[in-house]
């Protein structure tokens, strides 16, 4: 799910016409729709509709990324549920630790952020993820990106 400005009607003329949407956030739509499957979650936002829903929905950030066709770096969220939803208690430490490794990676700290992101999938195993962050770890240990690095992920495909 993505928010921001797009055009949205009918388009064409009175013999022939579509109704589409169109624009640089529907693109982005698209591209979290394929990452969702990246990353193995059901359901990826991007930032627009993460500052719109604002506290109330539990949202769990997961990375930064360039998709392609933008230069714009992007966070991407999973959504979890409804504000104050319990959680069950390994998966609630396993979002803690989450954000841990997640800072570990972005300070370039490779071996602290695969270790805690290997800690979430002994907490919760099916987390995608977690599994996805530890791969790219080791990725990074062998070839760091370079000094100038934001933080972001490039994802080169369109799905």
């Amino acid at each position: 799910i993505n928010s921001g400005l797009m055009l949205v009607g009918n388009y064409g003329s009175k013999y022939r016409f579509n109704y589409s949407v169109m624009g640089d956030q529907v693109n982005v739509a698209s591209r979290l729709e394929q990452l969702g499957k990246v990353y193995g979650i059901e359901m990826m936002i991007g930032e627009g509709t993460a500052d719109l829903i604002g506290s109330d929905f539990l949202l769990r950030e997961l990375d930064r990324v360039r998709v392609k066709g933008r230069k714009q770096a992007l966070r991407i969220y999973e959504l979890l549920g409804v504000a104050g939803a319990a959680l069950p208690p390994e998966q609630a430490q396993m979002l803690t630790l989450y954000a841990s490794a997640l800072d570990a990676y972005r300070s370039r700290r490779w071996d602290d952020a695969k270790a805690l992101f290997e800690q979430c999938l002994v907490l919760w195993p099916a987390d995608g993820p977690s599994r996805v962050m530890a791969e790219r770890c080791r990725a990074m240990r062998g070839a760091p990106p370079p000094q100038e690095w934001d933080g972001s992920f490039e994802h080169l495909t369109k799905g």
